[in-house]
């Protein structure tokens, strides 16, 4: 995988259109995003493994802030002024950042899983702020991530991947998430958005996406069937579908 500026990366075919960037959530990585979606067809994707996060390594950040001004150093070593800026859970959070600090380097927003206000349950964060008891917290984020029919080699792969990863990492990442509101400055988002969750999302409840559609002026909202937060992992065709469709309205 290249490098820039500290942040490795995996990097599609060069494809027409606007490139696209793929943001990861609490605990992930690039692989957090299936082929289907790093692999659309037409269209340059950058799937970033965010700093502490995959092979990317070192510390985490503590504040969503933090992670967006990262990424922004990232696209001016890699020589991207403007972005479809594409965010799953913490990722939404900080593409979303983007749109309102850098709103001249985004296009458009694709936000999964998302919310305006992260809030991480207190027991969680407790649980994931010491070494022994974050096997629990990974369980625990296992357990609330996928729907009833999703298949249980799927949840063992991403319960593993999410363990491999410092749990001071993974607990900055919440610290992040929990401190993440901005209900009042979504007025700011002109850029289009496309919004997608899972029905039986119960990190980011439709709900939470439904009160984003309804703040953001140029916003598209579909819920996924047969999938929960990781919706992108349970229903990869139906979202690179959704994706597909947006990045060609643009």
């Amino acid at each position: 995988m290249p490098v820039s500026a500290g942040i490795h990366y995996q990097v599609s075919k060069p494809g027409e259109g606007f490139p696209v960037l793929l943001l990861h959530g609490a605990g992930g990585m690039y692989l957090s995003w299936p082929v289907e979606v790093r692999r659309l067809s037409g269209t340059c994707i950058y799937a970033l493994d965010l700093p502490g996060h995959g092979k990317t390594g070192g510390e985490g950040r503590r504040s969503i802030a933090e992670y967006a001004a990262g990424v922004l150093e990232w696209m001016d070593q890699v020589g991207l002024q403007q972005v479809v800026a594409v965010g799953h859970s913490m990722g939404s959070a900080v593409a979303l950042t983007l749109a309102i600090r850098h709103a001249e380097r985004v296009i458009g927003l694709g936000l999964l899983g998302s919310a305006a206000k992260l809030q991480v349950n207190p027991r969680l964060l407790k649980m994931a702020s010491s070494l022994q008891s974050y096997p629990q917290a990974v369980d625990q984020i296992i357990k609330w991530s996928f729907s009833s029919q999703a298949p249980s080699r799927l949840i063992e792969l991403v319960r593993l991947r999410m363990a491999a990863s410092a749990q001071e990492v993974l607990y900055a990442d919440l610290l992040a998430c929990d401190e993440f509101d901005i209900r009042g400055d979504l007025h700011q988002i002109r850029h289009p958005a496309l919004i997608l969750c899972g029905v039986e999302d119960k990190m980011a409840p439709v709900s939470a996406s439904e009160y984003l559609a309804a703040s953001l002026v140029r916003s598209t909202l579909v819920v996924i069937p047969g999938s929960g937060h990781m919706v992108m992992l349970e229903q990869p065709k139906l979202v690179a579908s959704a994706l597909d469709s947006f990045l060609a309205g643009l």
